[in-house]
């Protein structure tokens, strides 16, 4: 949580292991098939306004997922501006 939402660094975690260590719903994660989990924070003038997470089978995502992740998060900030002004 620090990482993604207080520092604002994308995570990735590759193994339902990386999984286990950070989330404490990783038994409901795990349940759904999912090992492998992408987190990116949608940041906007140096503040998190919240995060896109994308879980996947293990393995699934590295480094160069990030650029595309970073698109979306980018396309996903005017509804969080909208959002967070409500």
């Amino acid at each position: 949580m620090q990482q993604v939402i207080g520092r604002g660094e994308p995570f990735i975690g590759r193994t339902a292991e990386d999984i286990r260590a950070v989330f404490f719903d990783h038994a409901l994660i795990g349940s759904l098939g999912c090992e492998s989990v992408l987190n990116m924070p949608v940041r906007w003038r140096g503040r998190t306004l919240g995060t896109l997470n994308l879980l996947h089978r293990a393995n699934y995502y590295d480094e160069s997922d990030l650029p595309i992740a970073r698109l979306f998060a980018a396309l996903a900030l005017p509804g969080l501006i909208l959002a967070s002004n409500d």
